[in-house]
């Protein structure tokens, strides 16, 4: 029968409605990316944004976004009136770009994928330098299904002053579970799901894989390091490794049983500003398959009807590591 399930980290209740699920192989969808030739591509080292970059590595370089969501000048515009209030979109958008046209996402070896991430570290670290940046948010969107609006694969960070609200959110949660505890949150979550091992996909030495207790959407992963850690940017050269092998596999395993989904990926370090302690905050990625559309429901009221179990989801991706 349909249950409400409350994830302790972001504050969010999910109606998980198991009546209504398919069978977890009913998600794939066939593949609906548009191929844009690498001779017709504007991030390809021929194009117009590779003369752009800002900071480059053998396989990755990094540009401001053309089309930012926030930036360095911003405007206020006192378009409100007596009932409204609006502010300055003050930050920084910029995307970091395979060098490689064709070898995406989900195709990346351990290799590449921790060249990237080094460089999405250093993008945060220098954020971090900007005195008015509140937090750093890398992200990236897989398929056009997931917002990707070039074929080209690329990630992308927006440093801004805004704190999203579901961030916002789980700030307090994790400052209100330390000051009560004495203890980290996410800390004590991966234990308990690594010693129940209903939902956890894989795991190493230094990181766990798992689909969250109230996941929001099917196949919905959480990636944690074992070792509390509150700054994803501070990753030293092993845990780098060990995360790079662990997302191989976990993108890996998406891509046998899904057929290549379109996906989001976002890490949630630490903010910039000491807006919580660096004990009681452990950084996370989330990565979230696009496999279903909202309806009237989540759209009207902002809580999610989830149709597939974390646990039955889990299971079907162990099939296929």
């Amino acid at each position: 029968m349909p249950r409400l399930r409350h994830n302790p980290l972001s504050d969010e209740w999910i109606v998980l409605s198991p009546e209504r699920a398919r069978r977890p192989e009913d998600f794939i969808r066939p593949m609906k990316r548009p191929i844009t030739p690498a001779k017709d591509c504007l991030f390809c080292l021929n194009g117009p944004a590779y003369q752009e970059r800002i900071y480059e590595t053998e396989h990755t370089y990094v540009i401001p976004n053309k089309y930012p969501a926030f930036v360095n000048d911003p405007q206020v515009v006192n378009d409100g009136g007596a009932m409204f209030e609006n502010g300055r979109a003050m930050g920084r958008h910029e995307v970091i770009i395979r060098k490689d046209h064709h070898t995406h996402l989900l195709d990346l070896p351990a290799g590449l994928i921790g060249e990237l991430f080094e460089v999405i570290a250093s993008r945060v670290v220098s954020a971090r330098e900007h005195s008015l940046y509140e937090v750093a948010l890398p992200f990236h969107n897989h398929g056009p299904e997931a917002g990707a609006s070039l074929f080209h694969p690329h990630s992308q960070l927006i440093a801004s002053d805004l704190i999203p609200p579901r961030l916002h959110n789980m700030i307090r949660q994790a400052s209100t579970f330390y000051a009560a505890e004495q203890d980290c949150l996410l800390c004590r979550l991966w234990r308990s799901e690594a010693e129940a091992n209903r939902r956890v996909l894989c795991e190493n030495d230094g990181f766990i894989a798992l689909l969250p207790y109230a996941s929001r959407y099917p196949y919905e992963i959480q990636i944690l390091p074992k070792h509390h850690a509150s700054e994803f940017e501070r990753l030293d050269a092993h845990h780098l490794r060990s995360l790079s092998n662990l997302l191989e596999k976990t993108f890996g395993s998406l891509k046998k049983a899904l057929n290549d989904p379109p996906l989001n990926w976002a890490i949630m370090t630490r903010p910039l500003r000491p807006r919580i302690q660096s004990e009681a905050w452990h950084w996370f990625m989330e990565i979230t398959p696009r496999l279903e559309h909202f309806g009237g429901y989540e759209v009207a009221f902002g809580a999610i009807i989830n149709t597939l179990s974390p646990e039955r989801a889990v299971e079907y991706l162990r099939k296929h590591l």
